[in-house]
């Protein structure tokens, strides 16, 4: 009885720290597009999807505010330096969504098996590499 008791005070104190650490911005993603020229490819960069992992975010924003992205010819570049917002600004690796918290793992289907994946793959959806 004890022990399913500290059970469920465990998952209160998660739900509400889950809901109270939610921002609206966590369930959007920013999505970048850079273009000189007419794209003959076009390339995705997805980053931070696990929140704990930040040197992707980290590498993306450097690298967007130096304009690199920018002087690649004849290639289409979208980058989405925070695939996990909500995990990225809480240091954590799983997302806001208590059913499949796990963004790396909901790319089953063609269209994401949550919000943030499917705004993932609907901005990644034309490139071919």
């Amino acid at each position: 009885m004890r022990v399913e008791l500290v059970l469920v005070a465990s998952v209160v104190v998660f739900l509400i720290v889950v809901v109270a650490s939610s921002r609206p911005n966590d369930n959007k993603i920013k999505v970048f597009k850079f273009c000189n020229g007419k794209p003959k490819f076009r390339l995705g960069i997805v980053a931070s999807v696990h929140g704990n992992e930040p040197a992707g975010f980290r590498a993306c924003t450097r690298l967007m505010s130096m304009d690199w992205f920018s002087k690649w010819k004849d290639i289409e570049v979208v980058v989405i330096p925070a695939g996990n917002p909500y995990g990225l600004r809480n240091g954590i690796r799983w997302s806001r969504y208590l059913l499949k918290p796990d963004i790396n793992r909901n790319f089953g289907s063609e269209s994401g098996d949550d919000p943030i994946s499917k705004q993932i793959l609907k901005a990644v959806k034309k490139c071919n590499m």
